[in-house]
């Protein structure tokens, strides 16, 4: 099958089954068949954005072992806090989707997603983290030490994870290679997209030229 090279409304040359796109209008942009098969990727994606990613997963993990372990401890003390688990449930249960969203959004090149993690879970969340068990020591000294249980240690467990995975998501989102490709953003146009890369320019069309799609040539 061959086909004869197309010209659109200010003169662009067209390829290979190339589908002018608002011609018309004279906009002279172009879309061929392999933009129209073509997956929506992106540049090569640093092995440091996706540790981060993971990383991030990991830290959200941890938030609900941590949340299951003290909802256990809360459950053998005291039957009657049902409701106030449950309320405390879907409120971490939102956190955690919201976390996991934004985060995937990191992972697909989105550098206000990058920003909301670096300040919602590498600042107030680590603060978080971290506040409760100086508040304890300061009030208890190392008296706290005699009292603690399973649940202390299986608490104090997931808390380290969870501090450890954001200590190596947030830095690998500013790695040179991440903050690179976050300025540099997509490196290919999604499905469907027009692509507007200057191509080689062939004879200027009238204004009053129709423009056609290529075929099959006749035998």
């Amino acid at each position: 099958m061959e086909y004869s090279p197309q010209y659109s409304g200010t003169g662009e040359r067209c390829y290979s089954r190339v589908i002018p796109v608002a011609a018309a209008a004279g906009q002279g942009r172009c879309m061929n068949d392999t933009a129209l098969d073509r997956p929506d990727t992106f540049a090569a994606r640093p092995a440091a954005v996706t540790t981060a990613f993971v990383a991030l997963v990991v830290a959200v993990s941890c938030g609900i072992a941590e949340s299951i372990v003290r909802s256990v401890s809360l459950l053998d003390d005291d039957a009657a806090g049902i409701g106030s688990l449950a309320s405390g449930w879907l409120l971490r249960t939102v956190v955690y989707v919201v976390v996991l969203g934004i985060a995937w959004r990191m992972r697909r090149g989105d550098r206000w997603a990058r920003l909301l993690l670096t300040f919602g879970i590498g600042v107030i969340g680590t603060a978080s983290l971290v506040v409760e068990p100086i508040g304890m020591f300061a009030a208890s000294g190392w008296e706290l030490l005699a009292d603690i249980g399973a649940t202390t240690v299986l608490v104090a467990i997931t808390r380290i994870g969870h501090l450890c995975a954001v200590f190596v998501a947030i830095p690998a989102m500013y790695t040179p290679a991440a903050r690179a490709w976050f300025r540099a953003g997509r490196a290919a146009a999604p499905v469907g997209s027009v692509s507007t890369a200057p191509r080689d320019p062939g004879p200027r069309a009238g204004p009053g030229t129709p423009i056609r799609i290529p075929g099959r040539r006749r035998a």
